[in-house]
């Protein structure tokens, strides 16, 4: 199976089996509601509004790379941080984004097989790679095209302005004090979070320990960063959709979303 992830809650077509952070297929409107959007930071906060300045290059990377889009664009909310908003009425099923498949990063589960990723981070041991789990291999891959190259080869694209507009930090359970899980008084978040450092710790340190090429490179906290990136919004199994029709938005300013890491 494939994974892959995308930018914002919606469904997801074009024709490919899942993948990564990816433009692959189109993004449909599943239901009648306006703002298109998830919330990760507010408005006034630095990171929300560095990303948002990031937004232009992106647009123009969009364009130069055959993104479609109609009837949405970024907008920095007051209340709810960087999101996607329709910029009119949108039905059921109406397509607003279409992005080539070529331009997604996937990982194929359980043996994942890529060129670039064995070359440069594991030549001494190409199996430490293709056995990882799919949010292990996303998050080498992320960390690969924003630390060490990032021309996709296979779609021969410098993805570097979707790197770019993707969140550096999450506020998760992950990263809070000890002293705030307990405020939770929920004894299962506070296992569920204990339980996923000690599993992403030993992943990042087995992988450490077969290939110097990778840890010279990347850092945990890099890897988490990716892991992150990977599970908030990957999305498995095939996915497919109809063609993009432009003449409903052709008065509308296209303002690219696909690439962008909403969260």
């Amino acid at each position: 199976m494939k994974y892959s992830a995308f930018a914002i809650t919606a469904l997801v077509g074009g024709i490919c089996s899942a993948s990564a952070f990816a433009p692959a297929g189109t993004i449909t409107v599943r239901q009648n509601s306006t703002p298109l959007f998830a919330v990760k930071t507010k408005s006034d906060s630095p990171s929300t509004s560095a990303r948002l300045k990031r937004t232009t290059p992106l647009t123009d990377w969009a364009k130069t790379n055959d993104i479609k889009v109609g009837g949405v664009e970024i907008v920095a909310s007051k209340d709810a941080g960087l999101g996607l908003y329709s910029t009119q009425n949108l039905s059921a099923n109406d397509i607003v984004i279409q992005v080539p498949t070529k331009l997604t990063l996937s990982v194929e589960s359980p043996t994942d097989y890529n060129t670039a990723m064995e070359k440069n981070l594991f030549s001494s041991d190409p199996k430490a790679y293709r056995n990882s789990p799919w949010w292990t291999a996303l998050s080498i891959q992320l960390n690969y095209y924003d630390k060490v190259d990032s021309v996709n080869q296979l779609a021969g694209v410098d993805i570097k302005p979707w790197i770019d507009s993707l969140p550096r930090a999450y506020d998760t359970p992950f990263h809070w004090s000890e002293s705030s899980l307990d405020e939770l008084q929920y004894r299962p978040m506070m296992e569920a979070v204990a339980l996923q450092k000690r599993v992403w710790r030993k992943q990042y340190d087995d992988l450490a320990a077969a290939s110097k090429e990778f840890s010279s490179r990347i850092s945990y906290d890099d890897f988490v960063w990716g892991c992150e990136t990977a599970r908030s919004r990957a999305f498995s199994g095939a996915y497919s959709g109809s063609a993009f029709n432009p003449i409903p938005y052709a008065t509308v300013t296209a303002l690219v979303a696909a690439y962008i890491g909403l969260g």
